[in-house]
């Protein structure tokens, strides 16, 4: 076999040569399988059937095709190998010039070569913004944690309601206030005495009075109500409802309240902070760690953001032209990413497209292919400065990292145990941890 190659851009073409003596054994290789995969007049299936009968009955145009996808099959990995070509993708055949003896060309996309610009590069700084956890952004956090730790009871059925003389429960307990849930049937008309409008009825709808999620007017018209109220109201829509058949219009409501549901705010005490932190501390101890917690992360995004701006500049600093394929191959990887987080939201993916007026086409092409050929540019980059300054990270500082994370993330008795598996010096984990610090090590070069 001879194997020659030639290179354009980010495609090399690749010729293959091969004799006619050897292409006769790909034929004949061709011929048994065909052979195998059908049933000739006179035989048996099974039985061995003469070359000539085959050919005769298939063709030798079909069969020569045949011969030539088993022949690739052998010798595009040994030209690979023996051209030292590591390929993006499956090649593909550009042409045939002849079978017999074999004289075929295919192109391949390969990794682009990333020849730095090291004097405009080491140029580059990028700020990290310093960040801070305020008293009051921390109270406003503690403040959700309550928010989301909040139950409801039914009004009027709680031993912590007032009675009135007659020990009935009194009136303004049973009255829906700021801050209930409520279960509704609506009807909506143009205006009172008007004509129905099923666009606007609601059937077993939530209402959470107070969260301003309905047009302005709706959830005050059902404070002072009771359940099995019907509340008679008009409002007007927003000029910039999002529906144009609405904006600015006025509406008429007619809602029965079928039932109201008071909150019931837990106290910050060590069972709560248990449940939402994992282990028992005191109010200050929690805020303390909660308040590390906060700057942690926010640190982290800080950081993300530098990153996001250093991916930029080297880029404009050290452009690099990658090839369709690993494009492509990357608009996949964020594809199936995106779909996965569209399913945790709950929606399914035709819904998501229909939302946003797209198809999967288009929305690859608008939102995803600049994504992913920045992301390629900036691994080639990352990947080639990586070797240019050859950081050394020790195993231990490896196995500290892995500790710190999982500290962060695990609180149970197999800690330890899990740490110690996940931290020997060659596991995969343990090299994509090194590996991660590398880049860390890089990037840090260039940030301050």
């Amino acid at each position: 076999m001879q194997a020659t190659s030639k290179k354009e851009g980010n495609t090399l073409e690749i010729t293959i040569k091969e004799s006619s003596a050897e292409m006769e054994k790909y034929k004949k290789e061709a011929i048994h399988i065909m052979a195998g995969e059908r049933q000739f007049p006179g035989f048996r299936k099974g039985d061995e059937v003469p070359f000539d009968v085959v050919a005769r009955e298939i063709g030798e145009e079909r069969i020569m095709q045949e011969a030539l996808n088993q022949a690739l099959q052998v010798l595009y990995p040994k030209a690979l190998k023996k051209l030292e070509i590591t390929p993006v993708d499956m090649g593909e055949i550009k042409s045939v010039t002849s079978i017999s003896p074999l004289e075929v060309v295919l192109t391949v996309e390969v990794t682009p070569e990333v020849k730095l610009d090291i004097k405009k590069i080491e140029k580059i700084t990028v700020d990290v913004s310093v960040v801070a956890v305020p008293d009051e952004e921390l109270q406003k956090e503690l403040d959700e944690i309550i928010t989301r730790s909040t139950h409801y009871h039914p009004r009027g059925a709680h031993h912590g309601h007032h009675h009135d003389e007659n020990g009935d429960v009194a009136e303004t307990d049973l009255a829906i206030q700021s801050g209930d849930k409520v279960i509704v049937n609506a009807a909506g008309y143009d205006k009172k005495g008007g004509e129905t409008d099923d666009r606007m009825k609601l059937t077993d709808f939530e209402v959470t009075i107070g969260a301003n999620m309905m047009i302005p007017g709706f959830e005050e018209a059902l404070i002072g109500a009771k359940e099995g109220d019907v509340v008679e109201f008009e409002v007007t829509f927003p000029k910039d409802y999002h529906s144009e058949d609405f904006a600015g219009k006025n509406a008429f409501f007619v809602v029965t309240v079928l039932s109201a549901q008071y909150p019931h705010k837990p106290e910050w005490n060590e069972e709560l902070i248990e449940r939402v932190w994992g282990k028992k501390l005191s109010f200050s101890d929690f805020k303390t760690e909660y308040r590390e917690s906060m700057i942690l992360d926010r640190t982290e995004k800080a950081r993300s953001e530098a990153e996001e701006k250093l991916t930029d500049e080297l880029i404009k600093a050290n452009p690099v032209e990658v090839g369709d394929k690993m494009v492509a191959r990357e608009i996949e990887n964020l594809w199936l990413y995106h779909n996965r987080e569209i399913e945790k939201q709950g929606m399914d993916l035709k819904t998501y497209l229909e939302h946003l007026k797209t198809t999967e086409d288009i929305f690859k092409k608008e939102h995803l292919e600049p994504v992913a050929k920045k992301r390629v540019q900036s691994m080639l980059i990352m990947e080639a400065l990586k070797k240019h300054y050859a950081p050394d990270i020790a195993d231990d500082v490896v196995v500290a990292e892995i500790r710190k994370v999982f500290a962060r993330y695990a609180h149970n008795a197999d800690f330890e145990t899990r740490v110690l598996e996940l931290s020997k010096p060659g596991t995969e984990h343990f090299n994509d941890v090194k590996s991660r610090l590398e880049y860390r090590m890089v990037i840090d070069r260039f940030l301050k």
